[in-house]
């Protein structure tokens, strides 16, 4: 018989169920979920966004995907190099727009709201 055939003979659960009753456990369990379920929401958003919004055919979008895998170690790497002035110039450059889309449904006298943008559907 096959290692990876090969079934357990005891009863015994893989990880004793007494160990979640450590609050420590449990709360870092659930501080590691909270990033992966984030994380795992953009990148569906953006597997979305890519074949919905942009029109891009699964296998452009599966494409794109390994441009980010591959370009995110090199991004790291020259991030790291850059001076923190810098980074604080990139976080104020991202912090203004944020600000602006936060404060952009709050009313004001004898403004005009924008229109709301209107995509074509994909063909």
């Amino acid at each position: 018989m096959k290692r990876h055939q090969q079934r357990r003979k005891d009863s015994a659960p893989l990880v004793a169920l007494s160990l979640f009753r450590v609050g420590q456990l449990s709360g870092g369990l659930a501080a590691q979920l909270m990033p992966g379920l984030v994380c795992c929401l953009f990148f569906v958003t953006w597997a979305l966004h890519l074949q919905r919004g942009l029109c891009m055919s699964p296998l452009t979008a599966a494409a794109a995907f390994v441009l980010l895998a591959l370009g995110e170690p090199a991004g790291a790497r020259v991030a790291m190099t850059v001076p923190v002035v810098l980074i604080g110039v990139g976080l104020g450059v991202v912090g203004g727009p944020l600000s602006g889309m936060s404060l952009a449904k709050v009313p004001a006298r004898g403004r005009v709201p924008p229109r709301a943008c209107s995509t074509p559907p994909c063909t």
